[in-house]
């Protein structure tokens, strides 16, 4: 490369910085407000500091989604929860404009006023450091200096993080500088982080990864700094600050840099040479940041243990684990296989992870297509298959590299295979980062579900991997190859910049065309091919948010069923019918888009399977209900059901029934049949088992369980007449008896099956109860 081309790269560097600031500016306006996943979560926590003028301490309160009125406020004025995940929905009419905020504003609380949550903080408190919600809250807090404007609030933090990741780009373009690549090569491939699109979705909404980002660009930027035989006070002291702040962003993030970068500065500080005086700076300036912050992390937000509080919810549940590891250790070791290979190709590869790195923007329900389907289909296989050469590639360099390494100690150079073990900190914070994530995934079973949102921050090393380190492990003459690898990941980027633009437009803004229908379908059967699953019914407040298990909510609540109709030959089913309790057909929704659905099927098509249908329970009976579902077969003319059939329950509070509405199940018509206790589970949960004798097992629809006043339900096969059910082990079901209840076929009445299971002394189950909610509630 001549100078000619390093000329062109010092050029376009801060070019395309900029370049790609003014297009995540023009995505945090075109993104509706509160359509990044999980942004009204995020900016509730930054506006509840930017309220209460100081950090938010676990001891403020109880834990709760959405807690500030501002949050909640912009949440109904912007219609979020109509828009978030349906991808058939469009913003309301006008939104974009200077007289459509400005209604908004004109309704929404003084931002200038003290208003307090009332005793509760946002659930994100225990669960992730204060940095970048602090200082959201300190720029807010500044803007309103000049402003009133709620809107204004928000858009102001949203840009705040547009900055960030334009200094997270310019970090990454110098160090790749550091890492001795030209600076053609290095401003190709700076462009093609700038505008690859996961970067620019996430850099337009209020989200910490933002922050993470610019950390990590930054501390991989002072860890390349950092030379043999010299000790920069200012190098020092920037890589210090930088891993003291990642330290209170995301613990994740941290860990992948800090693990590996330590003892290269270590490494270096002894290659310095310095005076104990020095030496002792060197250390504190490393050390001290992230001592500090992660101390007023721990005594200043945290202090859950000293105050006695219960432990907060957490999304790793090592649950699975354990009971993988009490199988012994050849199921241990054949999980841990299986899930390390699982998580490969669903990060890498196919899979949710993959597809939100690549294909997905929104609430997971914009689609990012590449000129059209079938190309970008292509493209993603494509994808998967350079994926997996990179990382066959780096899998061998780093074997061969290791055996090296192992050589040269072997031979009494141990100092020496150290200093090169570590020499590359950009490499080796990615690997490492890659390691604790492979972990989490194995441990947990991936309760903390993998996204592509979270290979952000280390998206310049990703892509670093494949312009730089996988032509450098095949050849030494690997400059020209790593030029064209980075111009090809920019035109890419370019390319699908467009297209994703064009899709988020149609997304939030092309004409409505969507709408409810009702269908009460005849002659609905059960066929050998289903057409789809009947997704858990789930409260509707946000939906997102609750329990996919749930079964039991006050009476008044918003309910929401969702689903999935996928035709086995692949056809997508021209409607879909929900009917609540045999009787009622429910308004319904559908072909909305279900990435994963996409990603199992293969087929972008597939993807817009998904249906709801809400139910406003305000005005309907206490007790049991069922909601079923059918999709109608376009070329048969007829409803093939989509199972399960799905059982809830109104009760009148903290999912009890009423004393009335027990008083009226005791004088409820007994049936003939059986119920036993099965066992007791390794959770505490009891199992029971029974069946209904004779021909009435065809005329009922569903089963449930009723151990004194709470409700739960049961899995019922009209068949044989058998029914299984668990009573969990908060229940303390060991002082109870249980009895359970019928529901005909198209009948709103209760009829009680004799006999009753004393749960008491009940003997090990087999290990199907591990999670009996999950069995009982299906897929």
């Amino acid at each position: 490369m001549g100078s000619f081309a390093d000329r062109l790269g010092r050029i376009a560097a801060p070019a395309i910085v900029l370049l790609a600031g003014a297009l995540g500016t023009l995505w945090a306006f075109l993104v509706p407000i509160f359509q990044g996943p999980d942004e009204p979560a995020h900016f509730d926590y930054a506006i509840s500091i930017f309220s209460a003028e100081r950090l938010v301490r676990v001891a403020d309160g109880q834990t709760d989604w959405i807690v500030s009125p501002y949050t909640k406020y912009l949440m109904r004025a912007v219609d979020q929860e109509r828009i978030a995940w349906h991808s058939s929905m469009r913003v309301p009419a006008g939104y974009g404009t200077a007289a459509y905020f400005a209604r908004v504003d004109a309704g929404a609380p003084n931002p200038r006023a003290v208003l307090a949550p009332e005793g509760k903080i946002s659930y994100l408190v225990p669960a992730y450091p204060f940095a970048f919600y602090a200082l959201e809250a300190v720029w807010m807090r500044a803007v309103s200096l000049f402003t009133g404007s709620l809107v204004a609030l928000f858009f102001a933090a949203r840009l705040l993080c547009v900055f960030l990741a334009m200094l997270g780009l310019y970090f990454n373009y110098r160090t790749a500088l550091n890492l001795r690549i030209c600076t053609a090569t290095a401003a190709a491939l700076t462009a093609g982080i700038a505008f690859f699109p996961l970067v620019t979705f996430v850099s337009s909404y209020v989200q910490p990864d933002n922050l993470s980002y610019a950390l990590v660009s930054v501390t991989l930027f002072f860890a390349t700094a950092l030379r043999p035989g010299t000790l920069r006070p200012a190098t020092v002291a920037g890589l210090g600050l930088s891993l003291g702040l990642l330290a209170v962003t995301k613990y994740q993030f941290f860990l992948g840099c800090a693990l590996p970068i330590v003892p290269l500065a270590a490494v270096r500080l002894v290659q310095a040479k310095p005076s104990a005086w020095q030496r002792l700076q060197a250390i504190v300036a490393i050390a001290a940041p992230a001592a500090v912050l992660l101390a007023v992390q721990h005594f200043l937000v945290g202090q859950a243990a000293q105050l006695g509080r219960p432990a907060q919810p957490s999304d790793m549940n090592f649950d699975f684990l354990r009971a993988t590891l009490a199988l012994g250790a050849p199921a241990a070791l054949r999980y841990a296989l299986d899930a390390t290979l699982a998580a490969i190709a669903g990060c890498f590869v196919h899979g949710s992870c993959a597809a939100s790195f690549w294909q997905v923007a929104g609430w997971m329900d914009t689609p990012i297509v590449v000129v059209n389907a079938a190309i970008e289909l292509v493209l993603r296989a494509t994808i998967g298959l350079l994926s997996l050469a990179v990382l066959s590639i780096l899998l061998f360099s780093l074997v061969r590299n290791a055996l090296r390494l192992l050589g040269v100690a072997a031979r009494g150079h141990f100092r020496d295979a150290c200093v090169v073990a570590v020499a590359d900190p950009a490499l080796n914070a990615y690997l490492c980062f890659l390691a604790i994530m492979l972990a989490l995934y194995v441990v947990t079973n991936n309760a903390f579900g993998a996204e592509g949102r979270q290979l952000y921050p280390f998206v310049f090393p990703a892509f670093l991997c494949f312009v730089w380190y996988a032509p450098r492990a095949l050849t030494k003459r690997h400059q020209r190859a790593s030029a064209a690898l980075a111009v090809v990941l920019a035109c890419y980027s370019l390319l699908a910049a467009g297209y994703a633009l064009s899709d988020v437009l149609q997304r939030y803004y092309a004409p409505q065309s969507a709408r409810y229908t009702a269908a009460s379908p005849a002659g609905a059967q059960v066929s050998a091919q289903t057409a789809g699953v009947l997704w858990p019914v789930v409260s509707a407040e946000y939906h997102v948010a609750s329990s996919r298990f749930a079964y039991a909510f006050p009476s008044g609540s918003r309910l929401l069923a969702d689903g999935s109709a996928v035709l086995p030959d692949g056809e997508v089913p021209s409607s879909v019918a929900v009917i609540l309790d045999g009787t009622t057909a429910l308004p319904v929704l559908s072909d909305q888009f279900l990435y994963p659905v996409a990603e199992a099927a293969n087929s972008l098509a597939d993807g817009y399977s998904g249906f709801y249908a809400t139910i406003l329970t305000a005005g309907m009976r206490e007790g049991a209900h069922t909601v079923a579902a059918y999709a109608a077969l376009p070329a048969a003319g007829r409803y093939d059901t989509i199972p399960p059939l799905r059982l809830f329950f109104l009760t009148a509070d903290d999912g009890r029934f009423s004393g009335a509405f027990l008083r009226a199940l005791s004088r409820a018509v007994v049936i003939p049949g059986s119920i036993l206790p099965a066992g007791a589970c390794r959770s505490g949960a009891a199992l029971v088992r029974g069946s209904i004798a004779g021909a009435q097992a065809a005329r009922i629809a569903a089963v449930w369980l009723l151990a004194e006043d709470r409700p739960f339900p049961a899995r019922y096969d009209p068949l044989t007449g058998a029914f299984v059910g668990a009573v969990p082990s908060d229940f303390s079901p060991q002082t109870h008896s249980v009895v359970a209840y019928a529901i005909p076929v198209a009948s709103l009445r209760y009829l009680r099956i004799e006999g009753a299971a004393s749960l008491s002394g009940a003997p090990n189950a087999p290990p199907e109860c591990a999670d009996p909610l999950r069995q009982l509630q299906g897929p």
